[in-house]
């Protein structure tokens, strides 16, 4: 009788391959197929040699496409659609993303946003609002001629979102380094070189 989850470490854990697994009645007896490792004493030990049996399993193991028909290694299979080889999962997802433009780009900006800064489209639309709909620090309501985004402006050492920045002052910040008194040096300077040309 098979165990209803396998106690293996390392990436297979709750993997199953077909023919295999650990017997209930003695973890330590070894796999269904007859494998046991007699070298291996303790529990720790025999899971180590069961995880890379059980990889060296898998890796032999061919399943067939459901869109090519083909029959392929499972390492060659889709991670999310195990019964699809990743290329024709590569042609679904182009295709899909053909036919559902905008759903793509929602989509992918939720993923962009959540993994690179920890915050939601909620939270940048908020940050936007408080801001007055434009950039932070000229107003702007968009970042380039090709209409993208504001930026989302972020510490570099400790990552915390500071705002909402159109382009070119983003780019600005990070040119003079994120320095304030840079900044405020570069600000003074063409305050002082504005009041001279207007003196002239």
């Amino acid at each position: 009788m098979l165990t209803k989850s396998l106690k293996v470490s390392g990436p297979l854990v709750g993997k199953m391959v077909v023919g295999h697994g650990m017997l209930q009645a003695n973890p330590l007896a070894g796999c269904l197929c007859g494998w046991t490792d007699s070298a291996a004493i303790t529990k720790r030990a025999q899971r180590s040699a069961y995880a890379a049996h059980l990889a060296t399993a898998r890796d032999a193991e061919k399943r067939v496409c459901r869109d090519c028909n083909e029959t392929k290694y499972v390492a060659i299979m889709s991670k999310s659609h195990p019964t699809i080889c990743r290329p024709c999962a590569r042609v679904r997802m182009r295709a899909w993303i053909e036919a559902n433009p905008t759903r793509w780009e929602r989509a992918r900006r939720k993923s962009h946003l959540k993994k690179r800064y920890g915050i939601t489209v909620e939270d940048y639309n908020a940050m936007l609002d408080d801001q007055g709909g434009g950039c932070a620090i000229c107003g702007g309501a968009q970042a380039d001629g090709r209409d993208f985004r504001l930026h989302v402006d972020h510490d570099h050492q400790t990552g915390r979102v500071r705002g909402i920045l159109c382009g070119s002052c983003n780019r600005g910040l990070g040119n003079l380094g994120d320095d304030p008194d840079r900044c405020e040096a570069a600000a003074a300077y063409l305050r002082r070189n504005s009041n001279e040309r207007n003196a002239s």
